[in-house]
């Protein structure tokens, strides 16, 4: 009988790489959400102003402290080139415009950070460059003091992710580089990839398709370094849905729920053999029919990936079994018979038990000699 031996467990639930840390989005917050800037300011009451010579730079002293030298239009507002200094300790040197921050300039944040580029009422505004105290690094376009449209995001960790910007947040596709060697390459929403997307990871596993907050969500492929793969649904990162899992033995059709495989499958294998029935918890549980490439045919139970239950078995040269099986072996009452012969029945008493050895009849009772009945363990491919 084919694909006789000791059984080899079914691989039918596997395990997804883990995915990469994701600590490096906790740090895009953007200095220009909570760091002190020039947004809605408006230039403070003055105390003083002094010339350091006439037609130069004036010397302008404010009642919160801060302190203006540089240019100042005709209702003495900051105009011109020049360098205000809060009593923060942040400094805004640059370009102004009757009182507003505006074209290029230098921001300097006492502890942290500092942004060159250009500027727009007070606010970050077009291309510009931001360096955070800890090392992280920011160079690309800003928008009413956030990050907005094209920009790199450096983590001082080695991260980058290079891409479009939405509101100080990674929205639109990019790329994003883990210093571990894993890439996403794919659309994002939120600082999350979303929509389509690649994600190779640091052990060789390679993902293409739909991401839902950051998770494999919807139709994609997985294909593991070692060569198998998964295409299919996917819900909250885990094969869920109808999909086909490939391997060096064979293929497998079928319905997973939470990453295991469930309810009815089909399973091809490279041999030549083909299972087509019911599976629970990624094993072969439940009715099933097993065709082996020799041409032989079982129909019946299965437990826990074995052959086990009520069943029946028939071989391409008119050999019949019909009855009950224990861990692959007829056991039990059941009946025996070629095509065109009288049938041979099977008792199960501890006594008279049909004993086989390598696929042998030694000794039990039956009607009739038992040469013709059919030999050994019916063990299924795996």
């Amino acid at each position: 009988m084919g694909n006789r031996g000791r059984r080899r467990k079914t691989r039918t639930a596997y395990q997804v790489a883990p995915t990469a840390e994701q600590k490096a989005e906790a740090t895009l917050q953007s200095e220009s959400d909570d760091s002190p800037g020039l947004e809605g300011h408006k230039q403070p009451e003055i105390l003083s102003i002094r010339w350091k010579k006439p037609r130069g730079a004036a010397v302008v002293l404010y009642a919160d402290g801060s302190r203006y030298e540089g240019g100042i239009d005709e209702e003495e507002r900051r105009h011109g080139a020049g360098v205000h200094m809060l009593r923060s300790g942040h400094v805004f040197e640059g370009g102004w415009v009757h009182g507003d921050f505006e074209g290029f300039g230098i921001q300097t944040f006492a502890g942290t950070g500092c942004h060159e580029g250009m500027y727009r009422k007070n606010q970050r505004h077009g291309m510009g460059t931001y360096v955070w105290p800890n090392g992280d690094k920011y160079v690309g376009n800003w928008k009413v003091g956030k990050m907005h449209g094209s920009g790199t995001f450096f983590w001082k960790n080695g991260d980058s992710y290079d891409g479009e910007w939405k509101k100080g947040m990674m929205h639109g596709q990019g790329k994003k580089v883990f210093s571990s060697g894993e890439v996403i390459d794919g659309g994002w929403r939120r600082n999350q990839v979303s929509g389509w997307g690649v994600k190779v990871f640091s052990s060789g596993d390679k993902y293409e398709g739909y991401f839902a907050k950051g998770e494999r969500e919807g139709f994609g492929t997985y294909e593991w370094a070692g060569g198998d793969s998964h295409e299919g649904t996917w819900h909250h990162g885990r094969m869920h849905g109808k999909g086909v899992y490939v391997t060096a033995q064979g293929s497998l059709h079928g319905t997973w729920i939470d990453g295991v495989l469930n309810d009815q499958g089909v399973h091809y294998f490279r041999c030549g053999s083909v299972y087509t029935g019911e599976y629970k918890t990624g094993e072969r549980h439940g009715v099933g029919t097993l065709t082996f490439a020799s041409g032989e045919v079982y129909e019946g139970e299965w437990y826990k990936d074995e052959i086990q239950g009520y069943g029946s078995w028939s071989s391409p040269d008119g050999r019949k079994y019909i009855g009950t099986w224990i861990h692959g072996f007829p056991s039990g009452r059941g009946i025996f018979c070629r095509e065109h012969d009288e049938e041979e029945t099977m008792d199960d008493d501890a006594e008279t038990r049909p004993v086989f050895e390598n696929g042998i009849f030694k000794r039990g009772r039956l009607s009739t000699s038992g040469k013709h009945l059919f030999i050994g363990r019916l063990t299924a491919p795996s």
